[in-house]
């Protein structure tokens, strides 16, 4: 047998293993992990965050990182012991190490972020979306961790990745987002501080879900989180992103999440994964007042005559209102003083010393009474962010089979039943048609499209809005569908008829061109949904498009699907569309299956 004595600069007697123990060594999922390394794609780019520097081979880096961990100086916090306990700490126990054969270094560093940060439980949380953000768009997941520090205080910690997007140049971002990279921000940041931000700033709810790990675990994470401190790395929003990075630290402390594996992670799947491990032990679910206020006018009947009652009060009689309230009165007037005072809403301030003398009255009545949102509006029920659809139809250039896939977020015509209000978000979504004559065609290849139909009403004055960046096809004035490159973009206002019946109506305006023509248009849309009875769903919208493809007349669009539902993540469509001018007509059916992933 084979021996390799592992030594820097002097010789430490007693570590000596034969190159197949290191081999298999290196070949273990945490390790991987540990470098940052998912299906040999190292993902950190940093210098610093390797010792063997001729390339990325994780059987190298441990027998390099072996060899920097004997070296006898310097015996302070630039020692790769202090710099690198996780590895450290996994490779003591994989290899079965002896602490007196290594140097022991002043880690006068770690030691105070252990003290500073202490890890008793671990939470896995996530914010719902943000869509008007870029890098929020589907939501953040990110770990908690909370104990008690060495001045006996309890304290709670936020480990989260991120990038700034410091540009307007959208295909400047775009770029930099697939291909190019921005600049990943590693961040540990008081726990307090972020989230009354997602709640009162941002009004994204938060749900915790606590983990169960064990005190080698919980090391193991609070040791590997250092070892991120100062480390430079790319952020891609397909490839390395918050839903990346916190997979692989969970994939650290739970091995067999990598089982579970997604071609395109997004924060909501890191979630889903936590649950189909049953690595989760309780669900603790915090809501903005946005939120809370509009669940409570959706569950209880007479809400709605109740809160147009609290705005015609004045500072005099309010208290008196407040005397002997239902409970779910009680609730919704907690978060509805304090989300019209958080905002500054002009039809009803109240002073200081008024508000928090109600609120504090209120939280004292209120604490007889729990919200339960475990099954309501819960993101682990919602359909999964990757569909691959196939469809079968017949346009103007006769019968075709289609196939397109959408790698993240969802269709308007999805199952929306866990969210608030309509949107839609499609990232790389592709459609190409193959038609009877044998002719391949891209129907439409699109980079970012967003739609946020978030409800008005009186209080809140909520605004709908869109845009879209891609290729799609525009109909020019005999009604013939060109390939263009399109921006476009549009607001307006969404109205909740019902409980079951949403309309939308918006104003848009866009560039778009070919080799053949460029040009700007405009036009209107109005989207009307309808939650139907049996897992069904009506979607009807009209657009009305003046100057399309540089066309003289008008072009008129209206498109009616019927979406049905068999499973959380299978939809069967289907879709008439009506295109039409002064002059001309065509139609278009279309049957689709859906599958969510």
């Amino acid at each position: 047998m084979i021996f390799i004595f592992i030594g820097f600069v002097g010789q430490v007697k007693g570590i000596e293993y034969d190159d197949n123990t290191l081999r298999k060594a290196s070949e273990q999922p945490r390790w991987h992990m540990l470098l940052h390394d998912l299906n040999h794609q190292y993902f950190i780019k940093d210098p610093k965050f390797y010792f063997y520097s001729k390339s990325r081979n994780s059987f190298k880096e441990l027998k390099a990182t072996l060899d920097a961990f004997q070296l006898k100086a310097p015996l302070n916090n630039e020692h790769p012991l202090c710099r690198f306990p996780a590895r450290y700490l996994w490779l003591k126990k994989t290899l079965k190490l002896n602490d007196a054969n290594f140097p022991r270094p002043n880690c006068q560093n770690y030691r105070t972020f252990q003290e500073k940060v202490p890890l008793d439980d671990v939470q896995l949380v996530f914010a719902s979306e943000n869509i008007v953000s870029p890098s929020s768009m589907m939501g953040h997941v990110f770990f908690k961790l909370s104990g008690v520090n060495k001045d006996n205080k309890h304290v709670a910690h936020a480990v989260t990745y991120f990038t700034v997007f410091d540009s307007f140049n959208v295909p400047k971002i775009i770029y930099q987002n697939f291909f190019g990279g921005m600049s990943g921000i590693f961040a540990l940041q008081p726990y307090q501080d972020l989230k009354h931000n997602y709640l009162d700033k941002e009004e994204r709810n938060l749900w915790e879900y606590q983990l169960n790990l064990t005190p080698y675990q919980k090391q193991l994470l609070s040791a590997h989180i250092w070892e991120l401190k100062g480390v430079k790395s790319d952020y891609l929003f397909v490839k390395y992103n918050c839903a990346t990075i916190t997979y692989i630290l969970m994939a650290l402390i739970f091995p067999d999440v990598l089982k579970e594996k997604k071609h395109w992670l997004t924060p909501i799947d890191i979630v889903k994964i936590a649950n189909q491990q049953h690595i989760i032990q309780a669900i603790h679910v915090f809501t903005s007042d946005r939120w809370k206020i509009s669940m409570l006018l959706d569950q209880f009947e007479g809400l709605n005559e109740f809160q147009k009652k609290i705005d015609t009060l004045t500072e005099a009689s309010l208290p008196k209102l407040m005397n002997h309230l239902k409970p779910q009165a009680l609730l919704f007037s907690q978060a509805y003083l304090s989300y019209l005072n958080i905002h500054h809403h002009a039809q009803f301030l109240l002073k200081k010393e008024l508000f928090e003398s109600l609120q504090q009255s209120l939280s004292e009545q209120s604490k007889a009474y729990i919200l339960d949102y475990s099954n309501y509006k819960d993101p682990l029920q919602a359909p999964n962010n990757s569909q691959l659809d196939l469809s079968w139809g017949r346009s103007a250039k006769g019968g075709f089979m289609g196939i397109s896939f959408l790698p993240a977020a969802n269709r308007i015509t999805d199952d929306q039943g866990q969210f608030f209000s309509s949107r839609e978000l499609r990232i790389a979504d592709v459609e190409a048609r193959l038609y009877a004559n044998r002719q391949l065609k891209l129907q439409r290849m699109t980079l970012y499209a967003v739609r946020n139909m978030n409800p008005w009403a009186y209080w809140n004055h909520a605004v709908s809005g869109q845009w879209k960046l891609g290729l799609e096809q525009h109909y020019n004035n005999v009604l013939q569908e060109k390939l263009v490159l399109n921006l476009s973009g549009g607001l307006g206002y969404s109205l909740n008829l019902s409980d079951d019946v949403r309309v939308a109506l918006l104003y848009n305006v866009g560039v778009a061109g070919n080799l053949q023509k460029k040009y700007a248009y405009h036009g209107s849309n109005i989207l009307l949904e309808v939650d139907e009875i049996a897992d069904l769903k009506l979607t009807a919208e009209y657009e009305g498009w003046f100057r399309m493809y540089g066309a003289n007349a008008r072009v008129d669009k209206a498109k009616l699907c019927e979406s049905y539902y068999p499973e959380s993540n299978t939809t069967w469509l289907v879709c008439y569309e009506h295109i039409s001018n002064k002059a001309y007509m065509t139609q278009n059916y279309q049957l689709l299956w859906q599958k969510h992933f």
